[in-house]
């Protein structure tokens, strides 16, 4: 899909927090310059096209009671990896849930984020998923402190300035990104 300016300035007025209001998106649409329905319009063919696959709310964890933070590598065997990642990614105390390449001396495959209100409820949840899937080599990585916290931005050049390059889009418009097109990072307002 070719981006055109509204589509930009959609992708532009839902990546950063929608104000507490009665209109939330008309008052988004306004400061970039759009109507609420030209909004509305352009985020309908960025879904369908899929390059916006989902639209959240992004929940601040400390300050919802969620104190302890742990990564936690798993080793999977390769025939495993599909199965295990989605019996990972279904624990609501699980965040993120990513796949990732090993290197040598790190041979864990799959990374999970997990909260709790403490260490202990951390464990507990690490220790069901490892029960649940059955592997039991993992590491935990505790969080000591967060350093940045926050969505990724896409299209924040001025649009004369950008090519599909930019975007991560390929000549023709397909993702052209390693992992598939979607964007690895906090959840935000708008994952393209």
């Amino acid at each position: 899909m070719e981006l055109g300016d509204e589509q930009i300035a959609a992708i532009r007025a839902l990546q950063t927090d929608l104000p507490i209001s009665s209109q939330p998106f008309a008052a988004a649409a306004g400061a970039a310059g759009l109507t609420e329905e030209q909004l509305v319009r352009a985020v309908r063919r960025l879904v369908d096209a899929g390059v916006i696959r989902r639209f959240g709310v992004v929940l601040r964890h400390v300050a919802a009671g969620a104190r302890a933070n742990a990564m936690v590598l798993w080793r999977v065997p390769d025939e495993r990896w599909d199965e295990v990642g989605e019996q990972m990614a279904q624990h609501p105390e699980v965040s993120h849930c990513y796949r990732r390449a090993t290197l040598p001396g790190l041979d864990y495959t799959h990374y999970t984020m997990v909260h709790g209100n403490t260490r202990e409820t951390c464990q507990r949840t690490i220790e069901r998923i490892a029960a649940d899937t059955d592997i039991h080599e993992y590491i935990v990585l505790w969080t000591k402190r967060e350093l940045k916290r926050s969505s990724p931005r896409y299209l924040c050049k001025p649009l004369h300035a950008m090519s599909n390059g930019d975007i991560g889009l390929g000549e023709r418009g397909t993702q052209g990104t390693e992992n598939g097109g979607e964007a690895s990072g906090p959840t935000g307002t708008v994952t393209a």
